[in-house]
């Protein structure tokens, strides 16, 4: 087992829903070797906890301070657009629109915006390559070229499997060019540290937010449980777990 894999299995199993089944099925080991009481205490504590981060008001408190270090393109000029890649899946049964997830294609439709704004400027896109199919780059390129982008004007980068890979490999193109960086919001933070460590400070341009306005404190429903509440947690958590291991790497 490769150590990559071995990295996506652990990152898995540490998102909040196996963890809290980790932890009941630890419960309950310590219920069967006679450990009732400390069983429960652990049971107490890991559903308190779940129910916690199944809030919206505390969910938008995590996201939100990844979502909101960096500022929005304002406008600068630069000479390369990078869009970092997210994923894909192919489906012969959908338009060439459909090819790309809602995150990749939200981050790809910045990426072309702001092309547009630098009609000079090289769009550089990158991803990893899934098995069985296109690598990612390649698959946002093809959607690009739907939305107008000549494919002279792209430049591909693949075969990296991680953003410290995709930030070395766009850092020997764009060497010190004024260049954008168009990424998840959440994500912005944890890519910026990337190529910080590379000497390179871009322009930041986050897209596809997920927290707009003030969030939920002053509301009720800020306190109901929801999965959608959970399921922001668990991305913020795999952007936290990324900048430790980021920091531990670095």
């Amino acid at each position: 087992m490769s150590a990559f894999v071995l990295k996506k299995i652990i990152g898995k199993l540490l998102m909040p829903v196996p963890l809290f089944f980790l932890v009941l099925v630890g419960a309950g080991l310590l219920s069967l070797a006679g450990r009732p009481k400390l069983a429960r205490s652990v049971l107490y504590v890991a559903s308190a906890a779940l129910f916690a981060l199944s809030l919206p008001a505390v969910s938008f408190y995590l996201v939100s301070n990844l979502e909101y270090k960096y500022p929005k393109y304002n406008g600068e000029h630069v000479d390369f657009v990078v869009v970092h890649g997210g994923y894909h899946k192919e489906d012969d049964r959908h338009p060439v629109t459909s090819l790309l997830s809602a995150t990749s294609l939200v981050r790809l439709s910045e990426g072309v915006r702001l092309s547009q704004l630098n009609p000079n400027a090289k769009l550089i896109l990158s991803g990893y390559n899934v098995a069985g199919g296109i690598p990612h780059p390649e698959a946002m390129a093809k959607v690009a070229e739907v939305f107008g982008v000549s494919q002279q004007n792209v430049i591909i980068v693949d075969n990296v499997k991680d953003t410290s890979e995709e930030v070395n490999a766009i850092a020997s193109i764009v060497r010190q060019s004024p260049f954008v960086v168009v990424t998840s919001a959440m994500h912005m933070p944890r890519t910026l540290y990337w190529y910080a460590l590379s000497d390179l400070f871009p322009v930041t341009a986050p897209t596809d937010f997920h927290t707009k306005g003030s969030g939920e404190w002053g509301s009720w429903w800020g306190y109901v449980p929801s999965a959608q509440s959970l399921r922001l947690v668990e991305l913020a958590w795999h952007e936290y777990l990324g900048l430790l291991w980021a920091w531990i790497k670095g």
